[in-house]
């Protein structure tokens, strides 16, 4: 990257005491009660005193410190505090004024022989070239041409010349090589072959992300309130860390030029880990974000109860994402109904709508709620960042956590023929399984591309992201009776169901799903997903 120059307003109110402490070292006076002029014998010219002020355009404020001149007599003064002066100038004949501040174009004036008060003066504001004051590079106050590592500033001008719908546009638009790859969950991101892991996003020094390397929802951001937005490409991890080997991208804001437009939603893991359940601490986060929707998620949770109760107080619109688990399907089913009843269920006359993502859930749910609407989940993952890739004969893939509740061990029964691939952390049982770690987005959706079959044996899925991208990515699946997904799936093609614990159907589902060959239309499958259908469905909801 070359050097950027960027056109930036000064700081007025430092630099103006800077200026006002110069001139009264060489003498001028700050008072616009006098003036510095010359000895001019009174027989040579008469003199009178005009008085004003000079003001801001813009706002009207009075400009302190701003300096008036009378062309050709070589002499003038300089404003008070609020802009107020006062300046000789000749009797019965026309003089020009030249008046000056920094930060402001210059403007001359002509005033005629009578005019001697209530002088107002407007400047306009100008922009100067100079350096740009940075944070990122060193967490202390620097020009961009003493930050260690090679800094480039987008100010607010850039960013309100180009009128930016949304934070990723922003950022695609100025940082050159960036790429988004987007799931319900956040934005993942790459550069330059390296994904969020080794990005870290900052806004106003503080990290957007509170779980390190995972996805970051930008749609929490809007554009109206950008100040500036400092980039550090390359290594910074001496100053932040091996979060920031690739890139640093500290979002600078400001009080809003514009009204905020569209809908903002909280999210109570944030403000748990930030402010441990501090009621008045969520209140001035909701009230701050000038929302009028409040979307909440969770189930068992302390803190989705604390948000409908803090959103119900402000008056906001609520609408409650549950992520619920049926009793049955709980460690401690107990447990889970004490804590519905307790503490989830008194609340929820609270909520304007319930959104769920099963028949299940939305049978639940509404024996205590009226309006509970079903919405599948969707993904927007990029099923061409791939050229086309081959089958691989008897290659099943799994996606998930290593442990029972996904149901890992019913791939120990699969035969020797079948070539498994996981995609999860930690060790698995069979020393012929092939283990992925660290994977990106183009290398996951290649292992998607290449396996026979996707299989989900969860113990309980609400949903199944990983189902879902195997079909986008047109791989079939096996899935459990209690994979929900399964709600939306119609015909017998590309999928196949067993139940939970039938092993034996769980192979034979496998083992049909790799030997056949159907044609699937998964655009008929994938349907119900429409990401367009369910972002209506939410403005609906919204009343956006």
């Amino acid at each position: 990257m070359g050097v950027v120059f960027i056109q930036q307003n000064i700081d007025m109110k430092k630099f103006l005491w800077v200026i006002g402490g110069v001139l009264m070292l060489w003498g001028i006076p700050l008072s616009g009660q006098q003036s510095v002029a010359p000895e001019i014998p009174e027989s040579a010219v008469r003199m009178t005193k005009v008085s004003g002020q000079v003001v801001d355009e813009n706002t009207g404020d009075g400009i302190p410190l701003a300096t008036i001149s009378v062309t050709g007599l070589g002499w003038g003064t300089v404003c008070d505090m609020k802009g107020y002066f006062k300046v000789e100038v000749p009797v019965n004949q026309p003089a020009e004024l030249t008046v000056r501040s920094v930060g402001y174009e210059t403007k001359t004036l002509v005033l005629e022989s009578d005019v001697t008060g209530n002088l107002v003066v407007r400047l306009k504001k100008s922009l100067l070239n100079l350096d740009e004051v940075t944070v990122t590079g060193t967490r202390t106050e620097k020009t961009v041409a003493e930050t260690p590592v090679m800094t480039r500033i987008v100010p607010s001008e850039v960013l309100q010349r180009n009128d930016f719908e949304s934070m990723i546009d922003v950022l695609e638009y100025n940082i050159p090589g960036l790429r988004f790859n987007t799931d319900p969950r956040g934005n993942n991101i790459q550069v330059q072959g390296l994904e969020n892991s080794y990005i870290l996003i900052l806004v106003d020094g503080e990290r957007l992300s509170t779980t390190p390397g995972g996805p970051i929802d930008f749609d929490r951001l809007t554009t109206a309130n950008i100040k500036k937005i400092e980039v550090l490409k390359g290594a910074a991890s001496a100053l932040y860390g091996s979060s920031a080997m690739g890139m640093v991208i500290n979002i600078i804001t400001d009080i809003p030029k514009r009204p905020l437009e569209g809908w903002a939603k909280v999210r109570y893991g944030k403000w748990i880990r930030k402010y441990k359940y501090d009621t008045k601490a969520l209140v001035r986060y909701i009230e701050n974000s000038r929302c009028d929707v409040v979307h909440i998620h969770g189930f068992m949770s302390p803190g989705a109860v604390q948000a409908i109760n803090a959103a119900y107080g402000l008056n906001k619109k609520i609408v409650y994402s549950p992520h619920f688990h049926p009793f049955r399907y709980l460690r401690h089913p107990m447990k889970g109904k004490l804590w519905f009843h307790l503490f989830l269920k008194p609340v929820l006359f609270k909520v304007d709508t319930i959104v769920t993502i099963n028949n299940e859930d939305t049978r639940f749910f509404g024996k205590y709620h009226p309006n509970v609407k079903k919405i599948p989940h969707w993904s927007t993952t990029d099923t061409n960042v791939l050229d086309e890739v081959e089958k691989q004969d008897n290659m099943v893939l799994f996606i998930g956590r290593n442990d029972t509740n996904k149901g890992i061990e019913h791939l120990y029964t699969l035969s020797d023929n079948c070539q498994v691939h996981c995609v999860c952390k930690g060790t698995v049982k069979r020393d012929d399984f092939i283990l992925h770690q660290n994977l990106g987005d183009a290398e996951l959706a290649c292992l998607y591309r290449q396996a026979s079959v996707v299989v989900v044996p969860s113990r309980y899925e609400a949903f199944s992201l990983v189902a879902l991208e195997a079909l986008q990515h047109h791989t079939p699946v096996v899935i459990s009776e209690r994979v929900r997904i399964g709600d939306y799936l119609k015909g017998d093609k590309g999928y196949r169901v067993f139940n939970y614990h039938d092993y034996e159907g769980f192979k034979d589902a496998v083992s049909e799903l790799m030997m056949s060959k159907d044609t699937v239309n998964y655009n008929q499958l994938l349907a119900p997903f429409d990401k367009e259908k369910i972002r209506e469905e939410y403005c609906r909801i919204y009343n956006c």
